[in-house]
């Protein structure tokens, strides 16, 4: 049945995909709790705590943030520890997928993005997890990994999706193709995939372990969110929907740096519209391999 929240109306098919991302949110906390780790809500997520006690009504995903060495005890457990249909998603080694960030999986779901659209990893729906690295406080040396770390992700991104059909202009297609056997012939292949990942991360990592360094994140669209590490000197758990996620102490400073009154709700033509994504939390993505194209399925997206 639709719901009306805030003036939008959440379909039924919404709510069935927010149920997948609870579930993965709940496994995932399960897991942070087990083992000690340390997390909040992120982004979209921190915002719909706040200011809905769940969901934004027009949201359609699930964003946590970790700092770096609680997201590397994570990943190795989380290998692990879940089991069929959850999956740990990173960047792998063969350059067939890249975001800098980690996600948690279903495999019994559909997630189709316009990138990974056709390619052998796994499209279930997710929840985003990203780790929070230290920037120096010297702005010289923050200015320098800034350009390293912007600089690399979009040699990343090429080296992976340089070869899709691009959404804008033929020209800018081309280009893309052109960089990215660059790419691929400088680096050599996978093997030098394999090592501009970790030159990437190595970067990102540069200055962490600075005593009272403030944070960074980066999210997939390349931009850099700075954070002041005493806003992460405690928590607590907010309802969230049916059941609960971390809030950092420091929220308020959080959100207006991201939005700015995030009290007022954005325009009316910006709300509905989040991802580019054809979800269906009903079946799994292998029924879709081979029986819809990258057209029928950017057709399809927001299906819901």
């Amino acid at each position: 049945m639709t719901e009306v929240r805030c003036g939008f109306s959440v379909s039924e098919k919404r709510k069935k995909i927010w149920k997948v991302e609870l579930d993965l949110l709940d496994r995932f906390r399960q897991i942070c709790e087990k083992h000690g780790l340390r997390y909040y809500a992120s982004n979209g997520t921190l915002l719909g705590a706040v200011r809905h006690q769940g969901f934004v009504p027009w949201d359609d995903d699930l964003d946590v943030m970790m700092p770096r060495a609680d997201y590397e005890k994570l990943v190795e457990i989380a290998r692990r520890e879940l089991e069929d249909p959850y999956v740990m998603h990173v960047p792998d080694s063969g350059g067939i997928y890249f975001r800098n960030y980690a996600r948690i999986r279903n495999r019994d779901t559909t997630a189709l993005c316009r990138p990974d659209f056709g390619r052998d990893t796994c499209q279930g729906i997710f929840i985003d997890i990203f780790p929070m690295d230290c920037r120096p406080g010297a702005w010289l040396k923050w200015a320098v990994q800034r350009i390293f770390i912007y600089a690399l992700h979009t040699m990343l991104t090429l080296y992976v999706y340089g070869d899709m059909p691009a959404d804008a202009s033929k020209g800018k297609a081309a280009i893309k193709r052109v960089l990215r056997k660059f790419l691929v012939f400088f680096w050599n292949g996978p093997e030098g995939y394999g090592r501009l990942a970790r030159l990437h991360e190595e970067w990102r990592k540069k200055y962490n372990g600075e005593p009272g360094a403030d944070y960074y994140v980066v999210t997939h669209n390349k931009n850099i969110y700075e954070y002041r590490s005493e806003w992460f000197s405690g928590y607590e758990d907010y309802p969230f929907e049916d059941g609960k996620v971390r809030v950092p102490k420091g929220f308020d400073d959080i959100l207006k740096r991201l939005y700015g009154d995030y009290g007022k709700f954005p325009p009316a033509e910006e709300i509905g519209v989040h991802h580019h994504i054809f979800f269906d939390p009903d079946r799994p993505y292998t029924e879709y391999a081979g029986r819809i194209t990258r057209e029928e399925a950017a057709r399809a997206e927001n299906n819901y």
